[in-house]
């Protein structure tokens, strides 16, 4: 369907070497029907980068580890109790957390999952990884890294969705700088189409509140850092605090604010207990040999009487 033509290569690094592309065609007499995509969530399908953006404190590492188990479990996901079309091959790649902190909060995601979940996840679908040592910074001032090129290439290949948590830990970059960011995200959004993965990364908002539909003033509604960011991407999302947190317990909303492929899906709504992320139907993804699966606010309720707040919060770290 596609021919590959000469092109013109562009560099950035000083060998000339390091980054380039060819130029290809479509064939139009081949555009008699439509091509089905299957989407991981709405907008974004195999191959594809997104962003989620979210105020510093919020639980974007949290919501990302519980979106990779989802993924990694076929059903239900944060996004949907109706989950991917199978399960797939997911990396989390975190670069804040250690061992005993990812460890613990995994324990306390894989509760609120269901059974047939976790059977999938044991077939070994999922992967959670931390970094030690210095990181890959993808670009570094302008000038592409060919070894970390290598690396996240690495990272995606033989895998469907791979999580870095955060992006601000893969560059060397001026974030201000639109002309640095976006050969960052043009660099991300050649490896992922290069190797089918789609690549999810984690992002802070802009300090202060921006007005929302409401006209209330909230924090969340934009990404830090030039525009670039979010318009190198397929898909754009933001992780909004709707109410503020008191004692574990909030409630957040996921907007779509950039969404290239599909129509803008409705925000989802969230409730924040004590550290875990889920939407408020996520009691009804329960099947009937459940037995160990509630939602977790039925259970946390009891558990916050009887558990000291330290050992809780050594435990949650949200």
């Amino acid at each position: 369907m596609s021919t590959e033509k000469n092109a013109q290569q562009w560099t950035t690094s000083s060998d000339k070497k390091a980054w380039g592309g060819t130029l290809h065609s479509i064939d139009f007499s081949w555009c008699v029907d439509t091509v089905h995509v299957p989407e991981l969530i709405p907008g974004l399908a195999k191959g594809e980068t997104c962003i989620l953006s979210a105020p510093g404190g919020i639980g974007k590492s949290f919501f990302l580890l519980e979106a990779a188990v989802g993924f990694a479990g076929g059903r239900p996901t944060v996004f949907s109790p109706t989950g991917t079309e199978k399960p797939m091959k997911t990396l989390y790649v975190g670069f804040q957390d250690n061992e005993i902190r990812l460890h613990n909060r995994l324990t306390r995601i894989r509760r609120a999952f269901p059974a047939a979940a976790r059977a999938a996840i044991a077939e070994g679908t999922l992967e959670v990884s931390f970094y030690k040592g210095p990181r890959p910074a993808l670009v570094v001032q302008g000038e592409v890294q060919p070894q970390a090129v290598d690396e996240l290439r690495r990272l995606c290949t033989g895998r469907e969705i791979l999580i870095i948590d955060p992006l601000s830990k893969i560059h060397f970059c001026n974030e201000n700088d639109n002309l640095q960011m976006d050969l960052l995200t043009d660099v991300l959004c050649t490896v992922a189409e290069e190797t089918g993965c789609a690549i999810f990364l984690s992002h802070h908002s802009g300090k202060g509140e921006v007005v929302d539909s409401d006209g209330k003033k909230k924090r969340g509604l934009n990404s830090r850092g030039a525009p670039s960011v979010i318009d190198g991407v397929r898909l754009g999302l933001y992780l909004v605090p709707e109410e503020p947190e008191k004692r574990g317990v909030g409630r957040l909303s996921l907007r779509w604010p950039k969404v290239n492929n599909g129509e803008r899906p409705d925000p989802i709504e969230y409730r924040h207990w004590y550290g875990l992320i889920l939407p408020d139907w996520w009691e009804k993804t329960r099947g009937d040999d459940d037995d160990e699966v509630r939602a977790p606010w039925e259970v946390d309720e009891k558990l916050w009487e009887v558990i000291n707040r330290e050992k809780l919060d050594d435990e949650i770290a949200y």
